[in-house]
């Protein structure tokens, strides 16, 4: 015959209990019988839908014993199990109940799959899906499109192909066009010292920059150095041997303007041979010679000032290179005075020699300079 299904049944050994049956045996597992009380007059129905079962174990009826399908409730004759009260349970070792099996009134109900579910979580995944489509197809687009643009911006745009023509000792007006530069071309022909200076309207920030011909920036300036009612207009000081150099002038904000540019030169470069010479200059002034050396020549200037005068020697080679010096080191020729200037240096290119001596902090010079250039 078949063994009952495994389920909670009336404990044959414990009226108020309720024992897992697992399919073959009784298990150890037990809990309390629920109390249940009939309307008063009626007859105690059978408990959730199943059949009284005889009370031939001193259980309370409604809850079925295990027993055979398409027999009596309670265990067949047959079966092995015929098991009255106070007997022991079924020889075997005690089983395990399934994973949830409580007593039916503890049992939840089952959860049944719902379709829908699956068709809300199929669709925000599509959603995603297209999401990420159009974040990858833009992102491609856009390194297409910046691969493509092979402009670089590396400063204002040149305004023009041929700049207008600025003389010493004169000023020409130009326009600054929108985020661009204008350039005017200075013509040197005579070593000396230059103030080069810019003047516009309140409002107005002009940027003034010096190049040679080599395009390299010499000089630069964008606020002061220049008397101008607009403190944004600026100026510089520079020595110059002859030559074409470029003046540059942008608006740093990058709007439109119109700017006044001026160069005047504030002193002469005296032409001089090796020796000792007197120097001589009024404060915010310099001294300015200029020395011929050959290629590869070796230069030595030694400064001496008068009465503890702070000099500063500045020099301007032929390539355009630039040398600079205060005050002596301990390791230059003793002159009474740490204060006094001192350069040894070699000249790779011949060609002439700007020589410039002024006070320290824009005071007068006065003393001597000796020169001297070894082949």
């Amino acid at each position: 015959m078949t063994a009952p299904a495994p389920g909670w049944y009336p404990d044959p050994e414990q009226q108020d209990q309720l024992r897992y049956w697992d399919g073959q045996q009784w298990t150890p597992h037990r809990t309390p019988m629920p109390h249940r009380t009939p309307p008063s007059g009626h007859a105690q129905a059978a408990g959730f839908g199943q059949s009284r079962q005889p009370t031939g174990y001193g259980q309370t009826a409604g809850y079925r014993q295990p027993g055979v399908p398409g027999e009596p409730n309670g265990y067949s004759s047959h079966s092995g199990y015929d098991q009255q009260p106070g007997h022991s349970q079924p020889p075997g070792h005690p089983g395990q109940p399934p994973h949830d099996q409580r007593p039916p009134w503890e049992q939840q109900p089952a959860q049944r799959s719902s379709g829908r579910g699956l068709i809300i979580g199929l669709g925000l995944g599509i959603g995603l899906f297209l999401v990420l489509v159009v974040v990858l197809v833009v992102v491609i687009v856009s390194r297409i499109g910046a691969d493509e643009d092979t402009t670089t911006t590396t400063g204002p745009e040149r305004a023009q192909e041929n700049p207008e023509t600025l003389t010493v000792d004169d000023s020409v007006t130009v326009h600054v066009p929108d985020d661009a530069e204008t350039r005017l071309q200075l013509s040197v022909e005579e070593a000396g010292l230059y103030h080069v200076a810019t003047q516009s309207e309140q409002g107005t920030d002009p940027v003034l920059a010096l190049q040679d011909a080599d395009g390299t920036e010499i000089a630069f300036a964008d606020d002061g150095g220049t008397d101008s009612p607009n403190v944004m207009d600026g100026g510089f000081e520079i020595a110059l041997v002859p030559g074409e150099y470029d003046v540059v002038v942008t608006e740093f904000s990058g709007d439109p303007a119109e700017v006044t540019v001026t160069t005047e030169q504030i002193a002469v470069a005296e032409a001089l041979e090796d020796g000792e010479h007197t120097v001589e200059a009024a404060a915010d002034a310099a001294w300015l010679a200029t020395v011929d050396v050959p290629d590869g020549a070796s230069v030595v200037l030694d400064v001496r000032g008068d009465d503890g005068a702070d000099l500063v020697l500045d020099v301007v080679l032929p390539d355009g290179s630039e040398e600079r010096n205060d005050d002596r080191s301990v390791r230059d020729p003793e002159s009474g005075s740490v204060l006094d200037p001192y350069l040894e240096f070699d000249v790779d290119e011949g060609g002439v020699l700007t020589i410039m001596v002024s006070g320290y902090g824009s005071g007068a010079a006065s003393g001597t300079i000796s020169i001297e250039v070894e082949d």
